[in-house]
């Protein structure tokens, strides 16, 4: 079966049982047809014999109930039943926030911190190192340099260590963290409770405030984390009455920037359409205006999550308000 190609999951069988079918086969030499004929047939009616093939054990049975009971209700069972939602501890480090990995990071040596690195996704390595003081990145990545020597047994203990310290970690009511809540709640609001919500966030807190901003995503902010080539996915996501709207009332009421950023990276013929219907547009309620600026915003926000432009990096930005000045 083996050598005619057929996927059969031997990685299901329990280490000592793949090690001694390893051994049998090895041991295989010479199998008379007629014998080969009698376990052919045996093993065929066994087979045909099975009415329902079961889960198999407190682990399958889980995954195959995964997104049909609830989320807390599962990670008790697994709990209950000693079961592991990942066989392999790095597929659920690949998927952990960034600040659970920083976390464990500071409290663990700059070997280990290598040996993490190493082991996520690039796009996840990066931003982790992203987000490490200059210095502690740096060294992180020499010691990446010593990890050659490192065996597989070894980042397999390593690894369910760090499984277990985040397993350890009392669970969360909501996925999202306090920042990034607010900031979705406040990107939907308009401009003026916005404002007045993050002025007070100034006063109370002025670090939750800097986070907030951080993750918050408004029309003013367009000019700076979008890609001036992707402005006209923009149009084919939103009315173009709307969007004219959106950007006359940006025009009288203050976030020009981004309307010009706009109007510039839109085709010829599009942009002067648009600024045509802009100037014969009559004075824009302040209830119209905003609906305008929240549809445009939406509309992004619906690309960027299904992957059709993306934000650009907080250094392209600045760089690019830089050049703007």
């Amino acid at each position: 079966m083996l050598r005619s190609g057929l996927d059969i999951p031997v990685d299901d069988l329990s280490v000592d049982a793949q090690a001694q079918l390893a051994k049998e086969l090895a041991n295989l030499q010479f199998v008379e047809r007629n014998l080969l004929t009698e376990v052919i047939e045996e093993f065929s009616s066994e087979v045909t014999s099975i009415g329902l093939n079961l889960c198999g054990g407190a682990a399958q049975t889980l995954n195959l109930l995964e997104g049909k009971i609830s989320t807390e209700t599962a990670e008790r069972l697994r709990k209950e039943a000693g079961v592991r939602k990942f066989s392999d501890p790095w597929d659920r480090l690949n998927i952990s926030d960034i600040d659970e990995l920083i976390a464990i990071i500071e409290a663990e040596s700059i070997e280990v911190s290598a040996i993490i690195i190493s082991k996520l996704d690039v796009s996840k390595a990066a931003a982790l190192l992203g987000k490490l003081p200059g210095k502690h990145a740096r060294q992180i990545s020499h010691a990446i340099s010593m990890t050659h020597h490192v065996t597989p047994q070894a980042i397999s203990r390593i690894g369910q260590s760090l499984l277990a310290q985040l397993d350890n970690l009392p669970d969360r009511a909501f996925a999202l963290s306090p920042e990034e809540r607010v900031g979705s709640i406040l990107t939907a609001t308009t401009q003026v409770l916005r404002d007045d919500v993050l002025d007070g966030l100034d006063e109370s807190d002025p670090a939750f405030a800097h986070r907030v901003r951080q993750v918050m995503f408004a029309f003013k902010d367009i000019h700076k984390r979008l890609h001036p080539s992707d402005i006209s996915q923009i149009t084919r996501s939103i009315n173009t009455i709307e969007l004219a709207t959106a950007l006359a009332y940006a025009q009288k009421t203050g976030p020009n920037a981004t309307a010009t950023f706009i109007l510039e990276n839109l085709p010829r013929r599009m942009a002067e359409n648009l600024s045509d219907d802009i100037a014969h547009m009559k004075a824009i309620q302040y209830e119209q205006g905003e609906a305008a600026l929240n549809a445009v915003v939406q509309a992004i926000q619906d690309l960027v999550t299904s992957g059709v432009i993306a934000f650009r990096r907080e250094e392209e930005a600045a760089m690019s308000s830089a050049q703007t000045r």
